[in-house]
């Protein structure tokens, strides 16, 4: 090849393939080189370092190669990064009965989806994951104050199950004011939940009692003192303060 002819060459280089087939072409240019200036017949005025030929020869290899290489290396991770995960959720409640309605979320993608019959069925892009895999998945069913969560590591599998065990809130409590009609407090009155934690009002006619229940959940509050109309009130758990008027004894009889 003249040398023109490889100026030439060398400028139509654009794109990765024609990378690897200059280098061929270059390396089949340089063994040729190295042939004719080894013969029988080759001139000796300047003769060609066998060793500078087959180092050159590695270079243009290596440049060849690693484009095709790169180009591997960014075809599979973008293959991965397109990969979506299919994961089977079932919801159980505390009796192991599978709860229908269950709100579906993952801590890593925008997807939300709701159980049928204890069964769903939520996607997760491989690409919005976390280094380590790690993706935790919820199942709340609000209107049933049940709430629950499990950890699972994604890899090679896409179509992974898992088992979510949902149970009640029942750390949240009720606080309140026992007070009469004309907005005193009213110390030392029995407040109680039924079947429940119980206490006495303090000198300010506050109480504060464990529901045992979920946040939000109505609780029934009874309060009695002697020489007062006892009373219930319904009172959502984790709420703002409750007020419960007991009524003197002799204002309801007449």
């Amino acid at each position: 090849m003249e040398a023109s002819e490889f100026v030439k060459a060398i400028g139509s280089v654009n794109s990765m393939w024609s990378i690897a087939a200059f280098a061929i072409a270059a390396v089949l240019a340089l063994a040729n080189l190295l042939v004719r200036g080894s013969g029988p017949g080759a001139k000796r005025k300047a003769p060609i370092s066998a060793n500078l030929l087959w180092a050159t020869v590695a270079v243009i290899c290596i440049m060849g190669l690693a484009p095709i290489a790169a180009n591997g290396f960014l075809e599979t991770r973008r293959m991965n990064a397109s990969s979506i995960y299919r994961v089977r959720v079932v919801a159980l409640d505390e009796q192991n009965v599978p709860v229908s309605g269950a709100h579906v979320r993952t801590s890593v993608s925008g997807e939300t989806t709701t159980t049928a019959d204890g069964d769903a069925a939520i996607s997760i892009p491989r690409g919005s994951m976390p280094a380590d895999g790690k993706v935790t998945i919820f199942a709340d069913k609000t209107s049933a104050f049940l709430h629950g969560n499990t950890e699972i590591r994604l890899a090679d599998d896409l179509n992974p199950s898992v088992l979510i065990h949902l149970q009640r809130d029942t750390a949240s409590g009720v606080s309140g004011r026992v007070e009469d009609p004309e907005g005193h407090p009213i110390e030392g009155a029995l407040v109680s939940l039924p079947g429940g934690d119980s206490t006495r009002t303090s000198e300010t006619g506050n109480f504060s009692l464990n529901a045992h229940a979920a946040a939000g959940q109505i609780v029934t509050i009874h309060a009695e003192k002697r020489g007062y109309e006892p009373a219930d009130q319904s009172h959502p758990a984790a709420a703002d303060a409750a007020v419960i008027v007991l009524n003197p004894e002799h204002r309801s009889k007449k």
